[in-house]
Order: structure tokens, then C-alpha cells, then sequence
């Protein structure tokens, strides 16, 4: 199963911790994941990189339209089964 998973910064907090401890048994069970960080907070982004999880930062604000350009693309190419967005 391929889950595309949409968080709106990577700093450290609670949801990013969350993510991080869950993904990378659910990936050596099978699941594919991307991660795509809409705004700034390399934290998560660097922990995900060490578990081997595919990640983007947009760099962009959740309020900046251009964000849902960038989502509907990564959809398009990933085709993901489920979408999550925190």
C-alpha cells in the first residue's frame, strides 16, 4: 500500500515525533510511504532520510496556493492508495 503523507512543518513537535516512530515498521512490513514537509524544519526531514523514507520540503506557508500545485503533482506521480494530511 502506498500512503502519501502531507505535515505542514518538520520541526520537532509531537505529530512529527508520532510520524517518525511509526513509519519505519510500517515500511519493513511492506508499506510505501512520501512524506512531503509543506513548510520549513529540516528535523524531520533529516530523521526521515536516515530511515531510508522518501521526503520533500516544499518550503511554502499552508496558506500559499501554490501548495496545492505541488500536491496534486506528487499525487500524479506517486498514485498513492491513501492520503493523510495533518
Amino acid at each position: 500500500m502506498k500512503i502519501l503523507m502531507v505535515i505542514d512543518n518538520g520541526r520537532i513537535g509531537g505529530a512529527q515525533k508520532l510520524l517518525l516512530s511509526l513509519l519505519p515498521p510500517l515500511q519493513d512490513r511492506g508499506f510505501q510511504f512520501l512524506v512531503i514537509i509543506l513548510g520549513q524544519g529540516q528535523w524531520l526531514a533529516n530523521a526521515l532520510e536516515e530511515a531510508h523514507i522518501p521526503v520533500k520540503v516544499l518550503g511554502l506557508s499552508r496558506w500559499d496556493p501554490r501548495a496545492v500545485w505541488y500536491l496534486w503533482k506528487e499525487v500524479r506521480a506517486f498514485h498513492p492508495d491513501v492520503i493523510h494530511a495533518h
